[in-house]
């Protein structure tokens, strides 16, 4: 039985077939053609629940994303006995290919706790809505940090080692203004967020609190990215390669 899912992506796709071995199964990724949209499979020697089988595939599309750190979503899944093109009707966003597709890493994790977190930082990459993207990687901190209190420190704590030209001039500009960071990105953000019966909230029709929060969604996401690799112990693309060439 083969497992397909039709997938949306900024990631750049490759112009033919292309076969990844992950975690000892084989997935195969298919450009769009004139009347099929970009997809993912896999085979499996039996039959399979179709949700069990689109579990193994996200499994995979969540460690593509996170390794290249580009939003993919499933858009549709099938299964079939034999290759079934996607109806291209489905497929919103214009194709990108990549002038040599290549995978050279993907993070294998069998950690429950882990594997949420990599989810939901997938789930976040790929919201179109300002305020819940922010939303979503404030969530991958509570896999790792329960509470107010635990969070807000462990911000404050790790602010030093928040890379990026958006994300430092950010963190200076709410430090020059005597901010209490950790706190202001978990109340002001995450709460304000999340709640809707809460002061201070997020009112989707005022301009000023997306922009507010469009300023503050490279910090957020940056510290989900930096917990998931120094909490959780998963390596970016980034530190992989560093350590390749240090090798």
């Amino acid at each position: 039985m083969i497992i397909t899912a039709a997938i949306e992506t900024e990631l750049d796709w490759p112009r033919s077939e292309t076969q990844i071995d992950y975690c000892g199964r084989m997935f195969i990724l298919c450009p769009r053609s004139d009347v099929s949209a970009q997809t993912v499979s896999t085979k499996f020697d039996k039959a399979i629940d179709l949700w069990d089988g689109l579990l193994i595939i996200n499994r995979f599309l969540t460690a593509l994303a996170w390794s290249k750190n580009r939003p993919i979503r499933v858009l549709t899944v099938m299964g079939s006995g034999h290759d079934v093109p996607v109806n291209l009707d489905i497929v919103k966003n214009t194709e990108r290919y990549a002038t040599e597709f290549s995978v050279d890493y993907l993070p294998r994790v069998s950690d429950p706790k882990a594997q949420l977190a990599l989810a939901l930082y997938r789930e976040a990459l790929c919201v179109n809505s300002v305020p819940y993207a922010f939303l979503g990687f404030a969530k991958v901190l509570n896999v790792f940090l329960a509470g107010d209190v635990k969070t807000i420190k462990w911000i404050n704590e790790n602010l030093a080692n928040v890379n990026g030209i958006l994300e430092r001039a950010r963190i200076v500009q709410l430090q020059q203004e005597g901010t209490d960071i950790g706190k202001y990105l978990y109340v002001n953000g995450r709460c304000a967020v999340a709640h809707a019966y809460s002061d201070p909230l997020v009112d989707p029709d005022i301009p000023n609190d997306e922009r507010r929060l469009l300023r503050d969604l490279p910090l957020i996401q940056s510290l989900a990215q930096l917990l998931i690799e120094s909490e959780l112990c998963i390596k970016t693309e980034k530190t992989w390669l560093s350590e390749e060439v240090s090798r």
